[in-house]
């Protein structure tokens, strides 16, 4: 490919990029920038450290028979990060990307600084945080999700115990909140593979495109900086899926 410079946009792409079905996106935070832009992208090789944070954290989760308040923690953290991305407690060292650019922008958000195991883990602590603060509000959450027709509903949460795991996974705690105190901006590379770039790649319709190749950094052809407290753009679905369906991504699932 002919190494042009980056077309660099603030806000939104234009359309001519946003709509393009032969270019998928990458978001991120800004401080990945500079390795981005000179060495392509690549999957990070997840720490020791931070593989056996999500273990902790799952584990715990797992002995007080809870899922959380929501799914971005302990359901990220059990489905993907363990049961996908850390598979047989090694990493992957996977990147991801999408030929949706609403999607690829949550990914460039403050909320995901750091990535989206950080991301998780932030989440399923905070949660946890919440069961010692409002345990009654909780313990009713866990009856209703985790009540068994034959034994009845757990037992409930030992709150000296909860609170003694919760001081234990302080190191963890400040090691995900880093990211997100450092966050300054994001930034969502667009992307245009040439067609024998495409068998280094695998797609999933939950996941997007994802690789342990290096995208070399000529594949970069247009990039747009995302603010911190930016609004991410409603995501029209329909249109998501059909472009899924088309140009690079659909050659990927042919491929597959």
């Amino acid at each position: 490919m002919i190494d042009l410079p980056i077309a660099r946009f603030e806000g939104l792409f234009p359309d001519y990029v946003a709509d393009c079905p032969e270019i998928i996106f990458h978001g991120t935070s800004q401080s990945n920038a500079e390795k981005i832009e000179s060495n392509g992208v690549c999957g990070k090789e997840n720490s020791s450290l931070l593989a056996d944070a999500i273990n902790q954290v799952v584990g715990l989760y797992d002995t007080i028979n809870w899922a959380g308040t929501g799914t971005g923690g302990y359901e990220v953290l059990k489905g993907f990060s363990q049961g996908f991305d850390l598979e047989g407690g090694t990493s992957t060292g996977l990147s991801f990307f999408t030929p949706d650019l609403t999607y690829a922008m949550r990914y460039a958000t403050d909320d995901f600084a750091g990535g989206e195991k950080a991301r998780a883990l932030r989440k399923a602590i905070a949660d946890l945080h919440k069961f010692i603060d409002s345990p009654d509000e909780m313990e009713a959450d866990r009856r209703v999700h985790f009540n068994d027709p034959v034994t009845g509903p757990p037992p409930p949460v030992d709150l000296v115990f909860l609170s003694l795991k919760l001081a234990q996974l302080k190191a963890i705690e400040e090691l995900v909140n880093a990211p997100l105190l450092k966050f300054t901006e994001g930034i969502v590379y667009a992307i245009l593979l040439i067609e024998e770039d495409l068998s280094h790649f695998e797609y999933s319709h939950a996941m997007g495109a994802f690789t342990k190749w290096t995208v070399p950094p000529d594949r970069i052809v247009a990039s747009v900086s995302v603010p911190r407290g930016f609004e991410v753009p409603h995501r029209n679905a329909l249109q998501s899926i059909a472009k899924a369906k088309t140009g690079v991504a659909g050659r990927m699932k042919q491929l597959m």
